[in-house]
């Protein structure tokens, strides 16, 4: 009961049976609801893509193919998105969120609309993201994909408020977390590689060094004019492996050969090359004997390459 202008109670006006209630004022989903839903699509996409990849690498008769598995990241990542707006306007993301992608009529999407709106994304990366940020400073909130495509963001729902928490932890505290985690492991993770990378070599010299001895029991006593003979048929040696010492010198499979010694040892003939050097000369107390060829010490700092 109301009262009119002049004083008399008037009723309020019945909504008439059949008669549909006013729509409910429609929200447009802003940018960082958005962000968190689109931060849901990667991680899906992600899984998915890690499982075709698997597949795939299971599959190839010859092993792994970067371009095929770029090929198909490529065609996920455009069925996901224009399959899902084309058929019903969200993807799993925009699903979780509660929000929808409507034509600005209000009308569904369609599958070409969600092809033009797909196409929009690259222009918003030739802008360096512009075109998302529209979003935030726009009051339909729009982005340009949205604007080339004729298209909005809607809520159709309230999004659950756990799951915006963990959404903004896991995109937000990532983006905090991940560098710091970055700025720690990388020096570490590149002091293992070099260590490992240490470890292969003095495995390879050992190999070089039991391939010589097999080498001199066949000969009945001598060694080879040079390492390549170890090589030959593949019987001693596939390969002259390559000698790595990391951060000191560049990785060498060449040989550093002393056929003349004058009856000196191999410490007259140090060069610190960084390369593999072999005494070829019988006159030699150190015939046989194969090094390599740097003075600096690993990165225990325990004994010099020389030394090993």
């Amino acid at each position: 009961m109301e009262l009119n202008e002049s004083g008399n109670s008037e009723q309020a006006a019945p909504v008439l049976a059949g008669q549909e209630p006013a729509p409910a004022e429609e929200k447009y989903a802003g940018f960082w609801i958005r962000v968190l839903a689109s931060g849901l699509d990667a991680i899906v996409q992600g899984l998915a893509g890690f499982g075709i990849g698997i597949f795939l690498a299971l599959s190839l008769p010859g092993g792994s193919n970067n371009t095929l598995f770029t090929l198909a990241g490529a065609l996920l990542g455009a069925a996901y998105y224009i399959g899902l707006h084309g058929s019903c306007g969200q993807t799993l993301g925009k699903m979780a969120f509660n929000i929808k992608v409507l034509q600005a009529s209000g009308e569904p999407l369609g599958y070409e609309s969600a092809f033009i709106r797909w196409l929009g994304t690259f222009v918003n990366m030739i802008t360096l993201g512009i075109g998302y940020l529209m979003v935030a400073f726009k009051s339909n909130k729009r982005g340009l994909h949205d604007v080339i495509a004729g298209t909005k963001v809607v809520y159709v729902g309230k999004p659950s408020t756990a799951l915006v928490v963990v959404m903004s932890l896991l995109i937000f505290g990532g983006a905090v977390i991940l560098p710091i985690t970055a700025a720690i492991a990388i020096p570490k993770f590149a002091g293992l590689s070099a260590k490992a990378k240490e470890g292969a070599t003095k495995g390879k010299l050992s190999a070089i060094r039991s391939a010589l001895m097999i080498y001199y029991g066949d000969a009945e006593g001598k060694f080879p004019a040079s390492l390549e003979e170890l090589t030959v048929d593949g019987k001693y040696l596939k390969e002259i492996p390559a000698c790595e010492c990391p951060k000191l010198h560049p990785a060498s499979a060449e040989v550093v050969y002393i056929t003349e010694s004058d009856g000196e040892g191999m410490d007259a003939f140090l060069r610190d090359t960084g390369r593999w050097i072999y005494m070829a000369d019988p006159k030699s107390k150190d015939w046989g004997t194969v090094l390599v060829d740097c003075t600096h010490k690993d990165s225990r700092g325990d004994k010099k390459w020389n030394e090993f």
